[in-house]
């Protein structure tokens, strides 16, 4: 009888460490998906914004964006370097995250990546206190300038 019992049990632990792995996975994709999808969607909003130098319209159409994504911000120049940040900390300053870079460079014109840098550089990035990780989505922004 404890032989039966020892293999349900193990046969039950199996099953839920397999099911948690599925459910964690697709809940990853998923979220990855939006995140690029919502990325492609703001990027092709904006352009005509950038064109038309229409700067009180794009901030506030950026701030509106970040709060309704429940992230942060950035619009980068050609340089890599923050032109815009919903949180008002690294206008200036260099993003060299892989994902901006690989965009920045042309390599690619979308990228995403999640990044475990500890709880206080998520804190700082995100602004989530009990986050273990951090997701970058970059997008490049076209219009008929170009990049």
């Amino acid at each position: 009888m404890l032989a039966f019992f020892v293999v349900v049990a193990v046969s039950f632990g199996a099953a839920a460490t397999n099911l948690t792995g599925l459910v964690g996975n697709y809940l990853v994709a998923q979220r990855t998906r939006e995140d690029t999808q919502a990325a492609e969607g703001l990027a092709s909003a904006v352009a005509p914004l950038f064109e038309t130098t229409a700067s009180e319209e794009l901030n506030e159409l950026l701030t509106q964006s970040a709060e309704s994504l429940n992230g942060r911000l950035l619009v980068l120049d050609a340089d890599g370097k923050a032109q815009f940040d919903s949180f008002n900390q690294l206008c200036g300053t260099r993003i060299g995250v892989s994902e901006v870079v690989r965009v920045v460079t042309g390599e690619t014109n979308a990228a995403y990546g999640m990044h475990r840098p500890g709880r206080e550089t998520v804190a700082r990035m995100s602004g989530e206190k009990d986050a273990d990780y951090v997701a970058y989505c970059a997008r490049e922004i076209n219009g008929s300038g170009g990049r």
